[in-house]
């Protein structure tokens, strides 16, 4: 019984995982494989008017240039913390 619950559990653990790492390459993948850069998506969060240190900045605080397994940290971080992603 108790083998039965650890396979479970481990199939539960390895299930959220799997689905974590689907909604975060739909959110967050999918517009760089269409050819947006940091800086357009940066653009697109801060506004056409912003300036260009302004929208460096903001890609450099928002971990857009950061390595994809590094940005998959921080939002799976952000989500167990309860972090709002502002």
């Amino acid at each position: 019984m108790i083998t039965y619950l650890i396979r479970r559990l481990i199939a539960a653990v390895a299930l959220l995982f799997v689905v974590s790492v689907i909604t975060f390459s739909i959110f967050y993948l999918v517009p760089r494989l269409a050819g947006a850069s940091a800086e357009s998506l940066a653009t697109r969060y801060v506004g056409r008017a912003a300036t260009a240190d302004t929208v460096k900045l903001t890609a450099e605080r928002l971990g857009f240039n950061d390595p994809i397994y590094i940005q998959y940290a921080n939002w799976a971080k952000g989500i167990v913390v309860g972090d709002e992603f502002d």
